[in-house]
């Protein structure tokens, strides 16, 4: 599993997660992906047990959009590799947990069950850059603009009341 880092606020990136068979190690498998992707990144990689049909997940602690490119239900082959891709776009600053989860729908007598096996499931922590402070700060005073008006309204009715009582002690 392998995804690009750091990367800035609202870049498009590609997470891949490929599987292969045991002629590759999986350290070899992610550096291959490292190199593919032409940048620099963080990623995961372990041995696995597969099925003839697998069902990968990608999912993130923060604001982020994920559109897969590839189906998440693939049918996977024991001699070839099986590739799932995802489009991910963080909306935030700071690290962003990004989870891949593989899984095997478990069939019984014919029938899919509900209870899919888990065969690997990793965490990495992306790295995204906020060099857009302001408009971050534009953004937030845009959508809470009434509590900001109340505020100022508030501080301003203080500021009035504290003087004109200031103004009575004087006449006093």
């Amino acid at each position: 599993f392998f995804v690009p880092s750091p990367v800035r606020r609202d870049e498009p990136v590609e997470a891949t997660l490929e599987i292969g068979p045991p002629n590759i190690s999986p350290e070899e498998l992610q550096d291959e992906l490292q190199r593919w992707a032409g940048r620099r990144g963080v990623g995961a990689s372990d041995k696995i047990s597969i099925a003839s049909r697998m069902i990968a997940n990608l999912v993130a602690d923060r604001e982020c959009t994920i559109v897969a490119k590839d189906p998440l239900d693939q049918a996977v082959s024991l001699a070839g590799r099986a590739r799932w891709r995802w489009t991910l776009t963080p909306r935030v600053g700071g690290s962003v947990r990004v989870t891949v989860t593989l899984t095997a729908p478990v069939v019984i007598q014919d029938r899919e069950t509900a209870y899919p096996v888990t065969s690997f499931e990793k965490t990495v922590t992306v790295t995204v850059t906020g060099t857009d402070r302001l408009s971050d700060l534009l953004r937030w005073a845009n959508e809470y603009w009434v509590i900001l008006v109340a505020l100022g309204g508030g501080l301003a009715a203080v500021w009035g009341w504290l003087r004109a009582r200031r103004k009575r002690r004087r006449a006093v």
